[in-house]
Formats: C-alpha cells, structure tokens, sequence
C-alpha cells in the first residue's frame, strides 16, 4: 500500500513526544491495514463473504483511528496531510458493494453451550479449571513463573493456547498481547486486577492506552 509506504519516512520529521506518540500508531494501523487487505485476496486465506466485510471494517477501522489519533494529540495540521488519502474511500466502496444480508440461524449456531466457532478443545479448556492447566502462573509475591502479567505474556510460544494464571492481587501495568493464541486467567472479579493508568491527557494516544491490549 503506497500510503504506509509514504508514512514510513515521516518519523525523523516528528518534532514533539506527542507527534512521534501519533506517527507511531499510525505506522502500525498502516501495517495492519495492508494485513487485513492481503486477507481478502489471498488464495490460501480461504476468505468468506463474511470474513471479507469482517476484515474490510478492520482496515477501515484502522485508518480512522490513525486520523483520530493525529486530532486528539493536537498534531493534525502537521502530519494529517501525510496521511490524507483515498484508501478509505476505497475500503467503503469495497464494503457497499460487498455487502449482503445478515443470516442467523440460532438453531445451528450454538453447540453444548458454545458458540459453534470454539474448538473441541478451547470448550474443554473453558469448561475446566483454566487455572489448572495453567502453561505459566503469575503471582507478585514470588511463587510463581513470574511477577508481572508483562513478562509471562513475552514468555508466550507455541502453536497452540497458551494459559496465562495469574494470581490474586493488584498489577500495575500495560500488558500489551502481539502473541496468538494467548489465554489470561485469574481469580476472580475483585481478586485478580490489572490496572494501568495511560491517558490522552498524560501523553498517551487513545490506541495506546489500553490496559490489556491485542495487537496482532
């Protein structure tokens, strides 16, 4: 996509924290964009009509938050105009034309309980105890793998879930996910809390400020 591409070389022009805060997101919702477009297309995908719009609004989705976040930085009138574009004119066409009416069958969608999508085996692992099954466990006072939810989610790898126990208490973090497949579990609402304090206001864009967040 020639629009990341001209994205690419605007980082060494960013003059402030907040400028190189919204540059950066927007570099990464480019890339996503140009995955979720390539999913469309590509043979070996085995795309849908459904999967299509799924995938379509995702890229879109993405370029909006880049705009948004370039606006509520206050940094607009300097990097806007690099991302200005007709992609998402593009993508909204694509998605008007792609567009078909909606079809639930509930008598087919459900199965034991579950929404026919999950695997035999993620039924087994959410009808279980998650926690006993546990890959790593986190706890902060030192009984486990590890002490922070951050560096049991680097710990990730595999093909297949990877279970994630964290234990009772208060963690002071942004757990950022760029792993498939991973799987967090605690103790309870109440007894198992992650908490993190980023904010627009304290410099963060609203893509990145998540407590608990799922790039991939």
């Amino acid at each position: 996509m020639h629009a990341h591409d001209d994205l690419v070389p605007v980082g060494p022009k960013c003059r402030s924290p907040k400028e190189k805060a919204a540059w950066a997101d927007c570099l990464e919702l480019y890339e996503f964009t140009v995955l979720r477009l390539n999913k469309t297309y590509e043979p070996t995908s085995k795309c849908t009509q459904d999967d299509l719009q799924t995938w379509l609004s995702t890229a879109l989705t993405n370029l909006e938050t880049c705009r948004a976040g370039l606006l509520e930085m206050g940094v607009s009138e300097h990097l806007l105009p690099y991302v200005s574009n007709n992609v998402s004119k593009l993508i909204s066409n694509t998605l008007a034309l792609n567009r078909s009416p909606y079809k639930h069958d509930k008598n087919n969608y459900y199965k034991d309980g579950f929404p026919n999508w999950v695997k035999p085996g993620d039924r087994k692992l959410l009808q279980s105890s998650a926690a006993s099954q546990a890959d790593v466990v986190v706890a902060q006072d030192g009984s486990g793998n590890y002490k922070t939810v951050k560096e049991a989610v680097a710990a990730a790898k595999g093909s297949g879930r990877f279970v994630i126990y964290v234990k009772a208490g208060t963690y002071k973090e942004n757990v950022e996910i760029k792993t498939k497949n991973v799987m967090l579990v605690g103790d309870g609402i109440g007894k198992t809390i992650i908490t993190g304090s980023k904010s627009v206001g304290g410099g963060s864009t609203t893509f990145n400020s998540a407590t608990v967040g799922k790039h991939i």
